[in-house]
Formats: C-alpha cells, structure tokens, sequence
C-alpha cells in the first residue's frame, strides 16, 4: 500500500512456505481502463523493474515457523518513466 505495507503470496495463494525464499516485489499504478472497461496500454511500475523478478531483484529472506515473520526491505533506484 502507499504506506509500504504489503501482503505476502506464493502461487498465487496467502502466506509462504517456512524456509529461504529469494524475493520479487511488485507495485503498479492503477491500470488506464478503456470505455469497455478493459485495460488500455502497459501498467505503469511504481518501483524499479528489477524488484519484479526473484531472480534479478537481490531480494532473500527466511520465513521461520514460530514467532512472526515481519519483513522490511530497502528498494533503492528511480522507477520506470512512463
């Protein structure tokens, strides 16, 4: 949310599974809606697009089983124009 607050998913579903993860993060604009109500061009990033894949965002973290898991990362870089 705008106040950096984020929910966690794997597979589309709540939560994760215990164990290592690498981490992608996403957060997009509202899309632009043509009159159908159809989504109108490309989906503007609100942060740098490396943090959109595991694989390239530097991201890891280690969900434990007891106790909770709060989690703060740090995205350094401008966002996309566009």
């Amino acid at each position: 949310g705008d106040d950096g607050r984020f929910t966690l998913s794997t597979g589309g579903q709540p939560g994760a599974v215990v164990g290592k993860h690498q981490v992608a993060i996403q957060a997009v604009d509202d899309p632009k809606l043509n009159e159908a109500g159809e989504v109108e061009g490309a989906i503007p990033s609100r942060i740098p697009q490396k943090y959109s894949n595991h694989l390239s965002s530097g991201l890891s973290e280690e969900v434990k089983q007891d106790g909770e898991n709060n989690f703060s990362f740090e995205l350094t870089g401008a966002a996309p124009r566009g």
